[in-house]
Formats: C-alpha cells, structure tokens, sequence
C-alpha cells in the first residue's frame, strides 16, 4: 500500500500517484491495486481492459500500455484539487506507449488516522 502523511502536499500526492503509476508500467494490474484502495468494481481485468483500450473497457486488452512518466514525450497534466469539504482529488494524465495522453487517473486521497492513502476512482479520456 502506498501510504503518505496525515496531511500530504500536493507535491506528496503526486508523486505518490507517480509511484503507482509506475506499478502500471509493469503490467500487473492486480498489483497496481493492491497499492491503493479501489472502489468494488475496479478488478484487475477491468483496470487492464480501460487503460490498454484508451478508456473503452468493452473489449479485450488492447495495444496500448503505461510506460513510466520519467520518460514519456510531450506533456501531461497533474494536479490535485483541494475542496472546501475537505475532499482532496488528484488528476494524472497516463503515459502510453511513451507519450503523455489524455487518458486521465482520477484518486482520492483518504486519510486513515495515522496516514494517508489514495485511493482510485476513475480512469477515462479528459
């Protein structure tokens, strides 16, 4: 489980969201649950069919697949909302086949008591 302070910086969040999506890159979608809370319906073939798909999860794994953010070409947005109710909410666009897109990972961050874990949402075409 990826787990930051109580109270993480947007700078903590990300890099933490940077951290799972380095688990994608290896393709062990189930993995790359383990280390964040899931809404139920995420499984690991679900996660696979969205990601490899651009956002379509109605057909097999498709072609595509998360290469590490250090190396992806052009650009890709990253940013974490803070709301008056306290919700804090990270956007990450993903790295495909080397470049940055605008299929984006919605997570919450969630605080446990004594720390703070993300926890995924949705993942779909900004």
């Amino acid at each position: 489980m990826i787990t930051m302070s109580v109270a993480p910086t947007d700078e903590q969040i990300l890099e933490a969201v940077t951290s799972w999506v380095e688990v994608l890159t290896s393709g062990d979608y189930g993995e790359a649950l383990a280390v964040v809370h899931a809404l139920p319906h995420w499984t690991a073939d679900l996660l696979e069919r969205v990601i490899t798909n651009y956002g379509n999860p109605s057909r097999p794994p498709g072609p595509h697949r998360v290469t590490s953010s250090a190396r992806a070409q052009g650009a890709g947005t990253h940013a974490v909302d803070r709301f008056a109710n306290g919700v804090v909410e990270a956007w990450y666009d993903l790295p495909l086949d080397g470049e940055w897109s605008d299929l984006t990972a919605t997570l919450l961050v969630r605080n446990r008591g004594t720390d703070s874990v993300l926890e995924l949402q949705d993942v779909h075409i900004m």
